[in-house]
């Protein structure tokens, strides 16, 4: 009898772990469910917020790494020309590598296929691509993302976890492709939309609209920085004296010198029809006022020939320190007037 009781048991016991384990299995399946409904709606709740295509693709980034607990993810787009990380919670020293994904062994058959790659490895070794073995990881999902047949880029998950991705199937992968290309391709209209809103296609350089709008989050991250404002004081009596073509295209070549001078941090702006916007976040007057020397020297070999006779342009730059958490606009405006106390023409002030 005794016997008899403890067989019964036993089998109890087996049937009772049997039971829990599918039970863990029916919650941890409906989790998943829930995970990627989730994040689906919130693919397009970004879609639909207002804020910049950067931003939303930044906010995309999030949305991923908190519904996967992913240690690491990345959105990666092709410009039509190469690889750009768009977003990504990965270190700065490694973000290269990111790009370089796409021509790893490991991966680039997968993109060229436009099929999902999910690789792991042993609790022992890490993965063996670019950057894997300084961060540790040991799970990695590579999702490329097509619109009709057009490449748009990629999204890469990674974590130091062995087999953290095993959870998510493939048919729930191939529904957040094809969103995350909805997302994708809404967002380079946006995009395209707000490039032909802020860039001024004369020069290339961003216009008012940017100014007074992302120019004030930027240097609130620095807490110095300097302004200039760059007068090109014979613009319109050339424009006058010669024609409109000649003052163009020396227009141009100023803009052209100005982008090739300084720190790739620098924005520039078309103030006016006659003043250009240079603004160095974490840079202060003193330590910048080499380069507009350099700008300065620049600027007096750029000329136009209207039939024989050489036309060049004269220039007045001032700048000045910007303070963290000051007012951009009332600076640029005072620096705007202080020309009005300026004569010599080709100098450079301090205000």
């Amino acid at each position: 009898m005794t016997e008899l009781m403890l067989l019964i048991l036993v089998i109890l016991f087996v049937v009772v772990i049997i039971l829990s384990c599918m039970l863990v299995k029916g919650n941890k399946t409906k989790d998943i469910e829930y995970v990627n409904e989730s994040l689906l709606q919130k693919i397009f709740d970004i879609m639909g917020a207002n804020d910049t295509a950067d931003g939303k693709i930044e906010c995309l980034n999030k949305a991923i790494i908190t519904n996967y607990n992913a240690k690491y993810s990345s959105i990666v787009l092709f410009d039509g020309n190469k690889n750009v990380v768009k977003a990504s919670n990965v270190e700065k020293t490694y973000i290269s590598s990111i790009c370089n994904i796409a021509s790893d062994n490991i991966f680039k058959s997968n993109i060229s296929r436009n099929a999902p790659k999910f690789v792991t490895t042993n609790s022992d070794a890490t993965l063996l691509y670019s950057s894997a073995i300084e961060r540790k990881i040991k799970s990695a999902l590579l999702i490329p993302i097509y619109y009709k047949n057009s490449y748009l880029g990629y999204v890469f998950l990674e974590d130091v976890e062995i087999n953290k991705f095993e959870h998510i199937r493939e048919n729930e992968v191939n529904t957040l492709k094809k969103n995350i290309a909805i997302f994708l391709e809404n967002i380079n209209f946006q995009s395209t939309i707000e490039v032909a809103e802020t860039i001024d296609k004369q020069t290339g350089f961003l216009n008012n609209m940017y100014l007074y709008s992302d120019v004030r989050n930027i240097l609130n991250e620095y807490d110095d920085s300097v302004i200039a404002i760059v007068y090109l004081k014979g613009l319109a009596d050339i424009n006058e004296k010669y024609n409109r073509n000649i003052g163009n295209a020396l227009l141009v070549k100023l803009a052209n010198v100005t982008k090739s001078i300084f720190p790739k941090q620098t924005i520039f702006i078309r103030y006016s029809g006659l003043r250009f916007l240079i603004i160095i976040p974490g840079y202060t007057a003193e330590k910048s006022h080499s380069l507009f020397e350099r700008l300065l020297s620049m600027y007096k070999l750029q000329c136009e020939y209207y039939n024989d006779e050489k036309v060049t342009l004269d220039t007045q730059i001032v700048l000045r320190n910007f303070k963290k958490q000051g007012n951009i606009e009332a600076e640029v405006q005072n620096l705007s007037l202080s020309f009005s106390r300026i004569k010599d023409v080709n100098i450079i002030k301090i205000m």
